[in-house]
């Protein structure tokens, strides 16, 4: 995340921000929840709600393996990305995202209303 808001702050203009992706942050163990709830909301173009894990110690980076995981069921600390971004005052876009291989294979319906219950569950309205 640091990276990016350098090449924000670098670039000087004002229609470039973040996507705050909750699995890529989690998974590159570079950023905490407390970075991002001291974040001024007007950086945040999207949430990219999701869950998942790490790759464990020496197993390949596979998206696939590591992302196939429906929200609530991975080791991404949901609830506490969720408190960081509302600490921001952010009230945008939420995508939730499900790049799990046996979500690819479920009604496009039945997902659509799965997400919109996982962002629900979590007090996310849309």
């Amino acid at each position: 995340m640091q990276q990016g808001l350098d090449m924000i702050a670098a670039c000087g203009k004002d229609n470039v921000g973040l996507v705050i992706d909750f699995w890529h942050l989690h998974a590159g163990g570079n950023t905490r929840p407390e970075e991002v709830a001291q974040m001024d909301a007007n950086l945040i173009y999207g949430i990219h709600y999701c869950d998942g894990r790490a790759a464990r110690a020496g197993e390949a980076r596979d998206e696939r393996v590591q992302r196939n995981y429906e929200p609530g069921q991975g080791e991404v600390d949901i609830h506490g990305w969720l408190n960081a971004v509302r600490a921001t005052g952010y009230d945008g876009v939420w995508t939730p995202e499900w790049l799990s291989p046996h979500a690819w294979e479920k009604d496009l319906f039945e997902t659509g209303q799965a997400s919109m219950q996982s962002l629900k569950q979590y007090g996310i309205t849309v």
